[in-house]
């Protein structure tokens, strides 16, 4: 069940291609991995060539409704989220269950399972310069738990809890980023306005402590975060449990500390990206919240961090949100080739992957 649509897109832009049921995770160069059911595979897009890796051991009711999107959005049988972790070797997040795998291996190794929800959100896991893995708790948490941030390297029997935000003090976790110029790990969390933090650990004498950078209103609400030089950018994610009207791109200055509003971008803003020649790309949903005009995702890009212009716009399908919103997510990696890759879900275009290319 696949639409027969495409999306609009800038005059900058044309469609490559379009993957349906493939939803991109990481891309390298010409190389990217995808998810398609329960199988993994890697794919080269300069030559349009692709193998399988392996496929991911399936629960009953993956088998009973493989192949039924409708079934699939709404048990959330998708691959959750996904950390590459060197050419050879990956670690994701379905239904829960931890699994690792790498060059070698012909089924994935089952690392244990999440202690609660279904696994960290896209943004929320990543790798660091050493190969050390982290990933955010996130669940619905309606009695506000204690939240943590767990730690893991190749060798360890277990996952390592690195840092809780005590009882009350969050809901749950948005994005675990690595930061390539400071070599630290960042945080977002939410949803009250009380709940919000955007910050890094630093390390100390007794482990880690929490430096937040922006905290305590919808503005430091934010599902991922992108990494430059100067400045750390985000969009602000104030959804439907709102009375926020617009959403807002914002950057916080490294030199100085300071926060600037940079772009109103209307819905919220949950995934970004950065490509290899620097320009910047948010995406916006589509939840039923005040701040959304229409009922289409967007994605915004920028060169310079400062003008920002709408540039790929998919529609949200006519099914109800418990079936999941309308969102477009990037792999994790850093796209090249003058190629972008825009991951639909909830739309009434294809729901998967649709490479797009800049134009010369």
């Amino acid at each position: 069940m696949f639409g027969d649509r495409e999306p609009w897109v800038s005059e900058r832009l044309t469609i490559a291609a379009v993957r349906p049921g493939w939803y991109a995770h990481h891309c390298k160069d010409n190389e990217a991995w995808f998810s398609c059911n329960e199988t993994i595979i890697r794919a080269n897009i300069e030559n349009d060539s692709w193998k399988k890796v392996t496929r991911l051991p399936c629960y009953s009711i993956q088998r009973m409704f493989k192949g039924l999107q409708t079934f699939e959005r709404l048990f959330r049988l998708r691959v959750k989220s996904y950390v590459q972790i060197d050419d050879e070797t990956f670690l994701l997040f379905l239904k829960g269950r931890v699994f690792f795998w790498e060059a070698g291996l012909e089924n994935p190794q089952y690392l244990g399972q999440v202690e609660r929800g279904n696994g960290p959100l896209p943004s929320g896991c990543c790798v660091d310069n050493n190969g050390v893995c982290y990933f955010g708790e996130y669940w619905g948490n309606e009695k506000r738990e204690s939240v943590s941030v767990y730690s893991w390297e190749r060798g360890q029997a277990t996952w390592q809890r690195l840092y809780s935000f005590t009882q009350g003090e969050i809901r749950h976790i948005h994005a675990v980023q690595f930061d390539p110029f400071t070599k630290r790990v960042w945080v977002t969390t939410g949803d009250r306005d009380e709940e919000c933090f955007i910050g890094y650990f630093e390390k100390t004498g007794a482990g880690v402590a929490f430096i937040p950078v922006a905290q305590g209103s919808q503005h430091a609400r934010a599902a991922s975060l992108l990494f430059t030089g100067e400045y750390v950018y985000w969009g602000s994610d104030a959804g439907k449990d709102t009375r926020v009207e617009s959403n807002w791109i914002y950057r916080w200055s490294r030199e100085h500390g300071e926060l600037e509003q940079v772009e109103n971008v209307g819905g919220p803003v949950y995934y970004s990206t950065m490509d290899d020649k620097g320009r910047m790309f948010f995406s916006t949903g589509v939840e039923g919240s005040l701040s959304e005009r229409d009922r289409y995702c967007r994605i915004w890009m920028s060169e310079d961090g400062e003008l920002w212009r709408e540039i790929v716009r998919f529609e949200k399908d006519n099914y109800p949100m418990i079936f999941g919103y309308g969102l477009i997510s990037f792999p994790q990696g850093t796209p090249s080739g003058n190629r972008i890759y825009a991951v639909a879900s909830g739309v009434r275009e294809s729901a998967g992957t649709w490479i797009l290319e800049f134009l010369k």
